[in-house]
């Protein structure tokens, strides 16, 4: 992944995150919040690795 998609997918990653702190906004329960929120993690950790790995 380019260094700038990179970066957009930790951006979108954050923004993920802010909704979920929202859940109730969009309709979410706890338990759907929970499971956004690991999802979210996931991701995070691949796409931080990635980064340390092409530093």
């Amino acid at each position: 992944m380019s260094k700038f998609s990179l970066a957009e997918a930790l951006q979108q990653d954050i923004e993920d995150l802010k909704g979920i702190f929202n859940y109730e906004f969009y309709g979410l329960t706890r338990e759907q919040a929970k499971l956004q929120t690991r999802a979210v993690i996931i991701n995070l950790e691949d796409h931080l690795e990635e980064l340390i790995s092409n530093m």
